[in-house]
C-alpha cells in the first residue's frame, strides 16, 4: 500500500525537520512552487472564512497554522506520528489517523466535528491526497459521510504536466494521481459544483504562478494549458 510508504517517508523527514526546511519536511523539492502554492490556498480560504477546516494529510502543520488567522477552528489529520508531534508543538489540534480510519463513526474525527455547523466547514487536501490509497474514494466518502459540507479545496501535482515527467523524484512512482474528471462528475452528483479551477504553472526552481480558469471556456486553450501546468487546485462547494 503506498499510503505505508508514504507514512514512513514522511516518519523519516521528521527526524531531519531541524535540518531542513518546512517545505522539503513536507515533501516539496520546489520551494518556488510550494510557496505560490501555499499563497493560492491562503487567499482561497480567506475569501471563505469557514467556520471549520479540516487539514487532511497536514504534516509538520505548517500549513494549517498559516490558514489558522482565516477560519473559526481548525483540526489537522495525519498519518506519521513524528509529524503529528510537530504539528501539536506548533498548536495546531491533530488526530494522528489515516483518513480511512479517521472516517469511522466512532473515530476522533467525528468527535471532534460531529455538532459542527458544515455548511460553511472545508476538507483541505493540500497536496496530500496523492499520498492516499485511492484519492477518489476518499473525497466521495467524505462526501458521503457529511453529506452537508460546505467546501472541498484540492491541490494535487497534475499527471498530465511535461515538465512533472521531465523532473521526477524516486518517490513519485507511488503517488495516487487524482483523476479531476471523475472526480467532478461523481461529486456533481452530490450537488457540489466547481467554484475554481486554478492551473499552477512555470519552470521549476525558476518561477511559478496561478491561473484561474474560467469554467467552461477556451477548451481547446485548456488542454495545452493541462499539459504544461505542474499542478491543480480545485475548490469544489455544496449547491444549496
Amino acid at each position: 500500500m503506498s499510503q505505508q510508504f508514504w507514512s514512513d517517508f514522511f516518519e523519516k523527514k521528521a527526524i531531519s525537520s531541524d535540518r531542513i526546511s518546512s517545505f522539503s519536511l513536507n515533501g516539496f523539492i520546489d520551494n518556488r512552487q510550494a510557496k505560490n502554492i501555499r499563497s493560492t490556498i491562503a487567499k482561497l480560504v480567506k475569501c471563505i472564512h469557514p467556520s471549520y477546516l479540516v487539514d487532511c494529510g497536514c504534516g509538520d502543520g505548517s500549513v494549517a497554522l498559516m490558514l489558522s488567522n482565516y477560519c473559526e477552528e481548525l483540526l489537522g489529520i495525519e498519518i506519521s506520528p513524528a509529524m503529528s508531534r510537530l504539528a501539536s508543538k506548533r498548536g495546531v489540534k491533530v488526530v494522528n489517523d489515516t483518513i480511512h480510519s479517521a472516517l469511522d463513526e466512532s473515530s476522533s474525527l467525528n468527535k471532534y466535528i460531529i455538532d459542527k455547523p458544515r455548511r460553511n466547514m472545508l476538507f483541505l487536501f493540500c497536496e496530500s491526497l496523492v499520498c492516499m490509497d485511492n484519492p477518489n474514494k476518499v473525497i466521495n466518502k467524505i462526501a458521503e459521510t457529511f453529506p452537508d459540507l460546505g467546501y472541498f479545496l484540492i491541490s494535487s501535482p497534475n499527471k498530465n504536466s511535461v515538465f512533472r515527467q521531465i523532473f521526477t523524484a524516486p518517490a513519485t512512482s507511488k503517488l495516487n494521481y487524482v483523476d479531476f474528471d471523475s472526480l467532478e462528475r461523481s461529486l456533481r452528483a452530490k450537488s457540489y459544483g466547481i467554484t475554481k479551477y486554478i492551473y499552477v504553472l512555470g519552470i521549476p526552481f525558476l518561477f511559478s504562478i496561478s491561473i484561474e480558469w474560467p469554467i467552461g471556456k477556451f477548451k481547446k486553450l485548456e488542454l495545452a494549458i493541462n499539459r504544461i501546468s505542474n499542478n491543480i487546485i480545485l475548490l469544489l462547494s455544496l449547491e444549496y
